[in-house]
């Protein structure tokens, strides 16, 4: 029995639970399954009769449970598939008519910044089309930039070459086979070289930022708690009221709370840290909740509802599993890395001696 052979012998975790039932997907989106599949012409409720190696180097057995037809699929997913499709096949045509080009680099100080199929591009062209559309936002970054090499070198940070390797082999990884990295590639308009530099910059100002202010396992402690949000103030000090006469804060959130969602949960939010839900833990610390206390006074949230929390429990992130941890420390340290630059760019004394507009013109010149 192909499923209960997928349950006993899957070295993936994931398909070992899933029994090895994946997502459907399309053809492209799995191109060497999906060849393994037409080479061994397997139809549905066939299994591949030879063993099958991928292209990360894996061997598998598939096993085909059907074809869903596009006109069988609803109209969001088959907009979804259409949008997919159409930007698979411009990646693939985009690198066709690339290699079919003929293409002639000139040098930086030449006049003229390329030929085309015998069609010159001037330079004067090409610096005024980035100027245009890329220079706030590129300046931008190399400010940036210039801010954290300055920073790194004060706190004596630095990635390895072969640091910067590995996250890009990393981010290669994401993707089911090359022609998909390429694609993503092609989509952003970056070379593998310029993804490897923006990789190992990000990587820099990770380090920096949690060296000026380390993660500790009090900043990933966890908050469990139910919520009431009401339209006004005064619906919220009629609940608080309520509460106060011993009514459970559970059975008053499905009463009266403003959202659906958390009216059928009861109020009971997704534990989380302080970072993610700030005005609410401000709520929790001003007011100097105790786990199993509610606020006794109504919280008025940066989206101007009104809100009355109550803390069922904190939870320390040593009881978390590790992907629990990994996944709570890479969002806190972003948080980190947009606080920092935001603080360093405002202590920073930055100057534009030349006007964004006057290089645009000349650039047209």
């Amino acid at each position: 029995n192909f499923v209960q052979a997928a349950r006993d012998r899957n070295r993936d975790a994931n398909l070992k639970q899933a029994v090895g039932r994946l997502k459907p997907f399309l053809r492209m989106e799995m191109l060497d399954v999906s060849k393994a599949l037409d080479d061994q012409k397997v139809g549905p409720g066939g299994f591949t009769e030879k063993p099958v190696k991928l292209a990360e180097g894996r061997w598998v057995l598939l096993r085909l449970e059907g074809i869903i037809t596009f006109n069988k699929l609803s109209l969001a997913e088959r907009e979804r598939i259409t949008t997919a499709v159409t930007a698979y096949r411009v990646d693939q045509w985009m690198t066709a008519e690339r290699e079919k080009a003929k293409v002639a680099k000139k040098a930086p100080t030449d006049a003229v910044a390329a030929v085309v199929n015998g069609e010159e591009v001037p330079r004067t062209a090409l610096v005024s089309w980035l100027l245009r559309y890329q220079g706030q936002e590129q300046l931008e970054q190399v400010v940036n930039r210039s801010i954290l090499l300055q920073a790194a070198k004060r706190l004596a940070v630095d990635v390895t070459e072969k640091e910067a390797d590995e996250k890009l082999a990393e981010m290669r990884s994401k993707f089911p086979n090359s022609d998909g990295f390429q694609g993503f590639l092609i989509r952003n308009n970056v070379t593998e070289r310029q993804l490897r530099d923006e990789l190992r910059y990000n990587l820099m100002m990770q380090r920096v930022a949690v060296k000026d202010s380390p993660i500790t396992d009090e900043d990933l402690v966890r908050y469990d708690v139910r919520m009431i949000d009401v339209p006004t103030r005064s619906v919220a000090d009629a609940v608080l009221k309520l509460l106060a006469e011993g009514k459970d804060f559970a059975q008053l959130a499905l009463q009266y709370c403003n959202n659906q969602q958390a009216r059928q949960a009861g109020g009971k939010l997704k534990p989380f840290i302080r970072t993610e839900l700030l005005d609410v833990w401000r709520a929790i610390d001003d007011q100097k909740l105790k786990n199993g206390e509610y606020t006794k006074k109504p919280v008025l949230l940066t989206d101007n509802s009104y809100v009355i929390v109550k803390l069922e429990d904190t939870l320390p992130i040593k009881d978390a599993p590790k992907e629990e941890r990994d996944r709570l420390t890479a969002q806190l340290t972003q948080y980190r890395v947009d606080q920092w630059l935001d603080q360093q760019k405002s202590a920073a004394k930055i100057s534009y001696p030349t006007d964004l507009s006057t290089a645009i013109a000349a650039g047209k010149s």
